[in-house]
């Protein structure tokens, strides 16, 4: 059970300035690494870091694919002179037009090409390429398998979701004519490797396609956990049946393209290009499966949702479909994530405990919140962290929580942040109750206010800005972090300026990088100047004077009225 003095304590810390006696587990300072971008791709996204340092993640605005010239129409691609031999330049403008190009990426007939690539860092960088193989007319890879790599366990596991490759099948179009298409025989899967093997896995039995899935996270013992399809959604049943019914219903013939190609043309106009974001076709809930050492499934199952539909049918809204993702699971088996209700127009989010003693548990809890709340990492201490949206000045603002999965009553911890109006969300939590996530850093500005990594250790309160430990006369800035181990090293996203030679001459670009912060003993430098980040004494916002605190706020107030006077 949960020392509820203690937690008091802190709460009363964050609030009132008031140190504890508990030990600050955020060092002095750190040391910067960034990871080397791969040739095949302008940007490295980070998702995940073991105990080892081994990192996962996403690469993407893929270069140098093995673009099919000889069967492009050059009358849609009217701004390159000779699509049989493209420049730099015109590759690149033949790429982007292949993948969100209006009628040529929306049509089955053009070459697809993918937009994702995992990556392993262990020691040097290199792309896990197993999900994509060879084109059976070139022999060269196709280039058409996405795989988000999102989670590491510390055996070196690998999970994620999988869009698998596309294949050139013969056919007719709807008009009766032939044709050849660009396919898929599945919808995006779950995905799992130990950087050698290769699987894929799904939800529950006998969907159209196998339905949708994705793997967020995997523990020591091999438990994933992210959603999966439940059920085919009706509209995915209504265009089944359009694309499987020979004549209409006057009896005139229907000339049906082949099925896969009927049914890859719903998911991606309806689902966008990965999970189902803009309308789901399948009915997908939280789902775990449970992985043997070498990728096989012995048990999976759905984890049900934090809502009652008895009881939503007494609210007087009406409930168009309910949701769920998983989005972490800790060493004992709890797992957390977020239950969603979505109406006409509206959704309703709700943080859960999805193995809770009863069930599903919503986490949602305390005065202000809004409707929308989730929870996104649980460690072995069974400390929750998530996000939930309060209203300041009539502005819906991210405001970080914990929850102690031991404490019976479930009482969510609102610490103050960088100043009490910011928003900021975590990622993830280590073993030593230290949280990393983004967080808001401008305090006058009403929108488009800048993003910063944070790391924030809940026993002591400290809070600290993590591009505050980079050199002055760094290039790049950490707008995100993403995960921390229990040594204390930190996975972070920053972005910088790259350059990249197309047709002989340098292009500079803003790119997405990961680096890594590891615990130093050395003290950052105190930058001062043009362009300088905040004093650092200002960044410890746990321990922020409440005179301070107020007199931000009032600020801000002042800025926004002003801004409405204007």
């Amino acid at each position: 059970m949960r020392n509820n003095k203690l937690a008091i304590a802190i709460s009363t810390a964050l609030v009132w300035g008031i140190g504890t006696a508990s030990a600050d587990s955020i060092p002095e300072g750190y040391t910067v690494t960034e990871l080397a971008l791969l040739p095949q791709a302008l940007n490295m996204v980070p998702h995940g870091m073991n105990e080892q340092g081994r990192v996962v993640g996403t690469l993407t605005d893929i270069l140098n694919q093995n673009i099919r010239l000889d069967l492009l129409d050059p009358e849609d691609f009217p701004n390159v002179e000779d699509v049989m031999n493209p420049t730099d330049v015109e590759r690149r403008r033949i790429r982007d037009r292949l993948i969100a190009g209006e009628t040529v990426s929306t049509s089955p007939r053009n070459q697809k090409l993918a937009m994702e690539l995992g990556f392993l860092f262990d020691v040097e960088e290199r792309e896990l390429a197993g999900f994509d193989e060879n084109d059976a007319e070139t022999g060269q890879r196709s280039d058409s398998a996405d795989f988000r790599a999102l989670s590491i366990n510390n055996q070196g596991i690998i999970v994620g979701q999988a869009g698998l490759p596309y294949h050139r099948i013969e056919g007719t179009d709807t008009d009766g004519e032939e044709a050849t298409f660009f396919t898929r025989e599945s919808f995006p899967v779950g995905a799992w490797t130990d950087g050698v093997n290769y699987r894929t896995v799904t939800g529950n039995e006998g969907l159209i396609q196998g339905g949708t899935a994705s793997l967020y996270a995997i523990n020591d013992s091999h438990l994933a956990v992210g959603y999966a399809s439940v059920a085919d959604g009706w509209r995915l049943e209504e265009i089944y049946d359009r694309c499987t019914t020979p004549e209409d219903e006057e009896g005139e013939p229907i000339s049906l393209e082949p099925l896969s190609v009927c049914l890859w043309r719903f998911w991606f106009a309806n689902s966008g290009i990965r999970e189902g974001v803009r309308t789901p076709f399948t009915d997908e809930e939280a789902y775990a499966w449970q992985f043997d050492a070498q990728g096989n499934v012995i048990e999976q199952g759905p984890l049900g949702f934090a809502f009652d539909p008895e009881a939503d049918l007494e609210d007087g809204f009406a409930t168009v479909r309910y949701a769920a993702i998983a989005r972490d699971v800790n060493n004992h088996g709890d797992i957390v994530g977020t239950s969603r209700r979505v109406l006409q127009g509206a959704q309703f989010r709700r943080a859960t405990w999805f193995n809770g003693p009863d069930g599903p548990v919503s986490l949602r809890s305390g005065t202000g919140d809004g409707n929308i709340s989730e929870a996104v990492a649980v460690n072995d201490q069974r400390i929750v962290v998530g996000y939930t949206d309060r209203f300041f000045d009539q502005e819906p603002r991210s405001r970080l929580f914990y929850i102690d999965l031991d404490d019976p009553d479930l009482t969510a911890e609102y610490p103050v942040g960088f100043y009490a109006a910011g928003a900021w969300r975590p990622r993830a939590i280590n073993n030593n109750n230290v949280v990393v996530g983004r967080a808001e850093v401008e305090i006058n500005a009403q929108s488009n206010r800048r993003y910063s990594g944070f790391v924030f250790d809940i026993n002591s309160g400290s809070l600290r800005n993590l591009n505050d430990y980079l050199p002055c006369d760094a290039t790049l800035r950490i707008i995100d972090a993403v995960d921390i181990n229990d040594s204390g090293e930190i996975l972070a996203m920053a972005m910088t300026t790259k350059q990249v030679e197309e047709d002989g001459d340098l292009r500079d670009y803003n790119a997405l990088i990961s680096v890594v912060l590891k615990p130093s003993s050395q003290e950052p430098e105190v930058c001062t100047g043009p362009g300088s980040e905040i004093d650092r004494n200002t960044r410890k916002g746990a321990y922020m004077n409440p005179i301070s605190v107020g007199v931000l706020s009032l600020l801000a107030l002042i800025t926004l009225r002003r801004r409405k006077q204007s």
